[in-house]
Formats: structure tokens, C-alpha cells, sequence
């Protein structure tokens, strides 16, 4: 601080520190805005004193708080981006690290041009890991997040070759890190699946992806149109995919209710659950039914040959996932049954399934039956529990039946 010199009532001189010119004026610009967004959003007027009383206090845990609150509400969300340039940016230095690029990522989100979306989020990161600035360059999840945001900006400005390369580096850091918080690993399977998505379409891998984009993110946290969209192109991704064969995970996900209820989109989750179960006949109905819907998403409606063929894999996984222990040999005709198949296609569909690792087995063509040993191990819907439980409840009937003739002959049998 500089000091200037005032005169006292006893004629001498004294000197009072100044704090410097460039503080002030931060001070009062934030003030200012701040007042601004009062009047702009009258029905936030509230928080927003608090917030200015937090930052006159320095309380800044409580204000992180008010300030996450506050940038929650959809009436801020476009006004974000301005928000942390006119404030945040000012006393980010104050703040959790992770906070403060959660912040700056939700910003960013305001940000409709691509470019200047990197640009504000690269001037961030630069900040986070100046060395200069200790308390915040060493938060590693802080720099990552925001890297995994850069690398996503990137994807959205049509540069897909260099968003893979900052991916490959983010797992390379993230592998064998213990601690890192959830939203991180959120932000970076959520950049990945973009990834497969738009810059080089895999449905399989966005799938897996986005699964895992949902793992680690709250559903509360995600709008309920979020919900419901993230829900509707994993689906499509998931019929779509050479490798998936179950969607347990998607259907037993709280996004899929919410896919469920939608009223434009629920068609979709009652076509999931048939195919997923490999009924045929109800999965060809509802196509049927929905065919306007169905053909206005070019990908399917250009795979219906290639979903005929992996629904028919589906019905065959479950048909043998339902046998208990004491019925594993199968005849031909029941599986041709299940999957709307003639008899002679049968075999060929069981080598199929075995060729891809989805089962196990011995083919005997002679008695046309099937000996199953092993079935993929699949994440089970309710129906598949309430069968699972069923067959558990079954088991232990025998089990109880065992017993007792075991209590009642024991003794003869001992004897003998």
C-alpha cells in the first residue's frame, strides 16, 4: 500500500495507508455488477446481497456455497459465463481449486462459439496452474477437469484429432490416481463419449462411455430433458452396437424412468426392454408402431437387418440364462421358438453366439439339442430378478425337501 500525507488538528504531518488503485477499482467493479445482476434478476436479489456480504466478510467456503446455488438456477444459465468473467474471475484465487474450475466449466456452457469457449477456458487453466501460484497448481483434479473441458471445446471447434490425444493424456495421469473426485472422471468420460459420438462414431464405445459418465454423475444433478436425452441416444446406441448385448445397466439406470415417463421419447424404452430380452414378436410390434418415429433416426432405420439378427442373439441369451441347473440340454425346437428362427437356422445361430464368447457349449446335431455350460454373465432387469428369485426360492425347495428325507431315513442310512 502507498501512503500519503494528511495534516493533523496539532499541525503535524501524518500518513495514512492508501490500498492501491487497482484494488479499489476491483473492489467496486465487482460491487457494481453485482448490483447489476440484482436488478436484472430480481427473484435472485436476495442470494446475490448474500454473496456480497460473504465476499465482504471473506467467508469464502460459505460464499462457494451461495455461488453454487445461485449458478444452479436455469434463469443464470446464460448469464454464467458473464458471472464468473465479472466476479468470480476477481477472487477465484480465494476458492477451492476444483470449485473454482466447476465454476468456470459451467461458464463455459454459456459460451456458444467453440473458440472462444477454449480461449475462456484455457485462460482459466492457465491461471489454476500457475506455479507462481501454489495453492492452486498443485489441485491436479482442478487442471484436469478443466483439460478435459479444453479437450472437449476442442472436439466442438472440428479438431477431433487433437481432443483423442488430450483424452489418451488425461487417462495416462488418471491411471493408477487414487482420490480423484467424481467429477472429474464425469467430465472425462463424458468428453469420451462425445468423442465416439461425433468425432468418430463408434455406438459401442459411446455406450460405455456415457454408462460411465452416468456412474459418476448424480442424476440429480442433470436436467430432467438431460435425463431423458442421454437416456434416448445410449438406447439407440445400444441397439446399435456390434459388442453390446445386454442393457441391463441403461434399464436399471434412474435416467431410463425418466425415458419411460417422456412422452415423445417413451416409445424408446419399451423397445429397449423387448429387445433386450430378445422378445421378437413384441419388438417387432412396437416398431410397427412407432415406425414414424422409429425410421426418423437414419441409423436405424438403415440396421433393421442387423438388429433382426442381434435381437435373435438376445432371445437366445436369455432363453439359456432361464434354464436352472438341472435342464441345461436344450432342444432345437424351443430355442427356433424363442427366436422366431426355422429349425435349420438354429445351428447356426448357436455357433454364432459361441464364436463371439457369448456362450458356451456342445451341439448335438443328431438329437438337435444344445448342452449349455456357460452364458455371459448379464446385469438383470426386474423381470430377470423376479425370475432369479424364483429360481433361488425353487432351489431352496429342493434343498428343504433334501433335508427332511435326510431327518426321516438318516438313521437307516447310517445304519446300512
Amino acid at each position: 500500500p502507498t501512503s500519503s500525507p494528511v495534516q493533523s488538528a496539532f499541525g503535524a504531518s501524518l500518513f495514512v495507508a492508501r490500498a492501491p488503485l487497482c484494488q479499489v477499482i476491483t473492489m467496486s467493479s465487482s460491487s457494481t455488477y453485482l448490483t447489476s445482476l440484482q436488478t436484472k434478476f430480481p427473484v435472485h436479489s436476495g442470494l446475490i446481497e448474500e454473496i456480497t456480504g460473504l465476499q465482504q466478510r471473506r467467508l469464502w467456503h460459505q460464499l462457494t456455497i451461495k455461488v453454487d446455488d445461485l449458478l444452479r438456477s436455469p434463469e443464470l444459465k446464460d448469464e454464467a459465463a458473464s458471472f464468473y468473467k465479472n466476479f468470480l474471475a476477481e477472487i477465484e484465487a480465494k476458492l477451492s481449486p476444483v470449485r473454482c474450475a466447476a465454476f468456470a466449466t459451467r461458464a463455459a456452457e454459456a459460451i456458444t462459439d467453440a473458440k472462444d469457449r477454449l480461449a475462456f477456458l484455457e485462460d482459466v487453466l492457465s491461471r489454476v496452474a500457475d506455479k507462481k501460484r501454489e495453492y492452486l497448481a498443485t489441485s491436479r483434479d482442478a487442471a484436469m477437469l478443466l483439460r478435459s473441458e479444453c479437450a472437449l471445446a476442442k472436439l466442438h471447434a472440428g479438431d477431433p484429432v487433437t481432443c483423442k490425444k488430450d483424452l489418451d493424456s488425461l487417462y495416462a495421469d488418471l491411471e493408477g490416481v487414487a482420490g480423484v473426485e467424481a467429477q472429474v472422471h464425469a467430465s472425462v468420460y463424458r468428453t469420451t463419449a462425445e468423442y465416439w459420438r461425433t468425432g468418430r462414431p463408434n455406438p459401442g464405445e459411446f455406450y460405455r462411455s456415457g454408462l460411465l459418465f452416468l456412474a459418476y454423475t448424480p442424476t440429480e444433478t442433470l436436467a430432467e430433458d438431460d435425463q431423458v436425452q442421454w437416456a434416448f441416444d445410449l438406447g439407440v446406441s445400444a441397439l446399435l452396437g456390434d459388442d453390446v448385448y445386454n442393457m441391463g445397466e441403461l434399464l436399471m439406470h434412474p435416467v431410463f424412468e425418466a425415458l419411460t415417463a417422456d412422452k415423445k421419447h417413451g416409445w424408446m424404452s419399451k423397445v429397449l426392454s423387448a429387445f433386450n430380452a430378445g422378445r421378437v414378436g413384441d419388438f417387432n410390434s412396437l416398431v410397427k408402431a412407432n415406425s414414424t418415429q422409429f425410421k426418423a433416426i437414419s441409423e436405424l432405420a438403415s440396421s433393421t437387418s442387423k438388429l433382426d439378427a442381434k435381437i435373435r442373439i438376445l432371445g437366445l441369451i436369455d432363453t439359456l440364462f432361464r434354464k436352472t441347473s438341472d435342464s441345461r440340454v436344450v432342444h432345437f425346437d424351443e430355442i427356433a421358438a424363442a427366436t422366431s428362427l426355422q429349425g435349420v437356422d438354429v445351428e447356426m445361430l448357436l455357433m454364432r453366439c459361441m464364436s463371439l464368447g457369448l456362450v458356451r457349449g456342445t451341439i448335438d446335431q443328431v438329437a438337435s439339442t444344445f448342452t449349455v455350460t456357460w452364458v455371459q454373465p448379464r446385469v438383470l432387469d426386474r423381470v430377470q430378478i423376479d425370475a432369479m428369485v424364483n429360481r433361488i426360492g425353487a432351489w431352496k425347495a429342493q434343498v428343504d425337501n433334501v433335508s427332511s428325507l435326510l431327518a426321516q431315513n438318516g438313521g437307516e442310512l447310517l445304519r446300512t
